[in-house]
């Protein structure tokens, strides 16, 4: 009997061995399989522009946001290429030369590593593959003015940024702008909107391109020197003030900068500050306008402006942008 048992023993001990064998071999396989070839990286090359908000040029959440449409590129990063060195990278662009996330996410990797002339020509690269990119166009124009001597450079590449948006005349439209307005550009970025902003006021009106960033208000001054337009004064902001006077606007204009602003703790706006300080620059018939990806923005923008006494008058579809949301003083 002992024998029997013993031989039973020795079998199962072998037939365990077996299996774990196998189990190895699988999942070798798969880990295998879970980086594929650098030449498998899908292609983004005939994408329409993208409608997220202008990149910090940083790898954060907006950039994970804006390549989140090509899953096969996004899921290579995240295993390994984002976070590997530049040659790696641009072996994988030398293989899908027309794949215009890897070459967005290249500049940004070279930026991370100092080399800002790399990162531009990156850019140019994306744009010679989608030249009606108005995001593309912005975000090169960000990398340009980094360097002083550039700014004439930069602000021509947010010239380019306004002729590709769409829907401009809609968005005025819908912001019902008029000569001798005055409006702020708030979170101008770019300004790729400031401009046209200043246009429809004219030079009667004036527009204040209002950012946390220091580049962003050169960049701005820069277009308004190239532009001639006079109307436009810069503003220093920070994020619990916007440093405008009070009273003094007839329409305050964000557009894909509120869902940025407005963070939610404990299911509430915890952005009232910054809010308030934008309410008390307004004239009492002021209109606030805001642009952004619709259910997100609508559900935090309708809450807050109702607990600090204003309504949404009216909504406009953008599809630059996403919806148009229109506030005015609750009666």
């Amino acid at each position: 009997m002992s024998g029997k048992s013993g031989g039973a023993k020795m079998a199962l001990s072998a037939f365990a061995v077996m299996v774990v064998l196998q189990i190895l071999v699988f999942m070798r396989g798969n880990a295998m399989n879970a980086s594929p070839p650098l030449a498998s990286v899908a292609t983004d090359s005939g994408a329409e522009e993208s409608t997220a908000s202008e990149s910090p040029l940083l790898p954060d959440a907006q950039t994970v946001s804006s390549i989140a449409r090509n899953r096969d590129s996004y899921e290579l990063g995240r295993k390994g290429l984002l976070g590997d060195d530049v040659r790696r990278m641009r072996t994988a662009i030398e293989r899908d030369p027309k794949n215009v996330i890897l070459r967005r996410e290249l500049a940004i990797k070279l930026l991370d590593e100092g080399d800002l002339d790399g990162a531009v020509e990156a850019y140019r690269g994306a744009l010679q593959i989608n030249p009606n990119d108005s995001l593309a166009h912005a975000d090169l124009a960000r990398l340009l003015i980094r360097n002083p001597q550039r700014a004439d450079e930069a602000a021509a590449q947010v010239a380019e940024a306004v002729r590709c948006i769409r829907e401009l005349d809609r968005l005025r439209e819908v912001a019902r702008i008029r000569p001798g307005m005055t409006v702020a550009d708030i979170g101008c970025g770019s300004g790729r909107y400031t401009v046209p902003l200043a246009r429809w006021v004219g030079r009667g009106g004036r527009v204040f391109g209002v950012d946390i960033q220091t580049e962003a208000l050169q960049l701005v001054e820069a277009c308004a020197a190239r532009e001639k337009l006079p109307q436009i004064r810069t503003v220093h902001c920070t994020m619990d003030d916007v440093r405008l006077p009070a009273r003094s606007l007839d329409l305050a204009f964000m557009c894909e900068v509120y869902v940025h602003v407005a963070k939610v703790e404990d299911n509430a706006v915890s952005s009232d500050p910054w809010m308030k300080s934008i309410l008390k620059a307004m004239k009492p018939n002021g209109k606030v306008l805001i642009t952004g990806e619709p259910t997100v923005t609508e559900r935090l923008a309708d809450r807050q402006m109702h607990r600090l006494g204003w309504r949404r008058e009216r909504t406009g579809a953008f599809k630059q942008e996403g919806n148009i949301l229109m506030y005015a003083r609750a009666r």
